[in-house]
């Protein structure tokens, strides 16, 4: 249990992080992009164990009903992919257009 305090700790700093920075930035009726981009990496951090922990919960939940362990692996494996699957594609997708809409008339 000790093993995982500085770690737990650590989580809890981001997370405050996070919070503090949207409760500054929310309030401003005028938001740009570049206000937020300091805090994009804590924000996909925190996007990402909270689906990871919800998706953990619903496999345990799964797991307590089922007795065929390999059925339940694979189901919370179909689970993450139908979860991160379409998140990476709108990602890349808006990399893509962040890329052909805002760049410079070089050429």
């Amino acid at each position: 249990f000790s093993r995982n305090q500085p770690a737990k700790a650590d989580l809890v700093t981001m997370i405050v992080t996070l919070y503090t920075w949207l409760a500054i930035t929310v309030p401003r009726p005028h938001k740009e992009e570049r206000f937020l981009f300091p805090i994009y990496p804590v924000l996909v951090l925190s996007s990402v164990l909270t689906v990871d922990h919800t998706l953990n919960f619903i496999g345990r939940i799964v797991a307590g009903f089922s007795r065929h362990k390999t059925l339940v692996r694979n189901q919370r494996i179909a689970l993450h992919c139908l979860v991160w699957l379409p998140v990476v594609a709108m990602s890349l997708c808006r990399v893509a257009a962040l890329h052909k809409y805002y760049t410079a008339p070089l050429q």
